[in-house]
């Protein structure tokens, strides 16, 4: 047999078995959960509303079964009205024509995660048998509310920034430029990967990946500035600087909220954070990258390019 029709070599042969696989996961994630995302930003309204409650409810009580996993006891029954809470203070009552709260909303996301401490720990105090680790799990309690409900809670005031195009398109804008970049990372670091991105959190990680998911939405970015429209979709004001920083706040973001879920799934002592895709993982592996990059996003534009004009 000549040298052109000789097999590939075994780690040819693992890194496309590799390849395949990871495309796999990332296509049947995006059949599950994109297009539900993508109608329910496009229309906005009671049918966004449902999706970011959905999604929630989903990734919190993958939250908790990690943290009952590694020993402690969150208390859902406070646990799911408090996000529920959250995602009204954070808009969702404006989503369905209601202004819960009107001009004191403000001072009401305050008293909400101030009672979000003080109810847990109060619950736990009047207990009339207390756990042994009744203040870490209230505690536990409000610490995956505000790392669910409250991130992912920024997508309601994101979609109700200016017009209907307008709050659609920044959602459509985080979506893309997140998957972007996982999906970018991933590739570049699976063919071209050399050094090692803290491998003690994340030993498959590597600089070469950041660099490419970095580059891809950067992509994303410039693409979203330019004068497009299709489907009810707008450009972004994102000429000149905008899109530099912008870019390079949401690659940051992005990887960093990868690696917050795998911190706390290597300190749960699981490999996914549920089962909602078998074999794929949880609603917590598909969406903790946007956990943070919504954050850049939001405050970026309400602070900076709305602005600005």
């Amino acid at each position: 047999m000549s040298k052109q029709q000789a097999p590939p070599t075994a780690p040819v042969r693992r890194l496309s078995a590799r390849w395949l696989l990871a495309l796999r996961r990332r296509l049947a994630s995006a059949l599950v959960i994109a297009p539900a995302i993508l109608v329910s930003s496009y229309f906005g309204g009671p049918l966004y509303l449902l999706a970011a409650i959905l999604i929630t409810y989903l990734a919190l009580r993958e939250v908790y079964a990690l943290v009952e996993h590694a020993g402690w006891q969150p208390r859902r029954l406070l646990g799911y009205p408090l996000a529920l809470l959250l995602l009204a203070v954070l808009g969702g009552d404006r989503l369905v024509g209601f202004e819960l709260f009107g001009e004191g909303r403000g001072a009401a996301s305050q008293l909400l995660i101030t009672a979000g401490i003080v109810v847990p720990l109060s619950f736990e105090i009047f207990r009339r048998s207390p756990g042994r680790q009744g203040a870490t799990s209230a505690i536990a309690t409000m610490s995956g509310c505000l790392y669910v409900a409250w991130l992912l809670g920024h997508f309601i005031p994101l979609r109700l920034i200016g017009p209907a195009e307008a709050g659609r398109g920044w959602v459509l804008y985080v979506l893309a430029a997140t998957w972007a970049y996982d999906t970018a990372a991933y590739f570049t670091g699976s063919f071209l990967g050399r050094h090692r991105f803290l491998p003690r959190i994340s030993p498959n990680k590597t600089w070469e990946g950041v660099a490419g998911g970095t580059v891809a939405v950067a992509l994303v970015t410039v693409a979203s500035g330019l004068p497009l429209t299709f489907w009810g979709w707008q450009a972004l004001p994102l000429w000149h600087w905008h899109a530099i920083p912008l870019a390079l706040g949401v690659a940051a973001a992005a990887q960093l909220g990868d690696l917050a879920e795998s911190l706390i799934k290597r300190q749960a002592g699981a490999k996914d954070a549920g089962g909602l895709i078998p074999g794929h993982g949880g609603m917590l592996d598909r969406i903790d990258s946007l956990l943070f990059s919504v954050l850049v996003v939001y405050y970026y534009v309400t602070l900076v390019v709305v602005p600005a004009g």
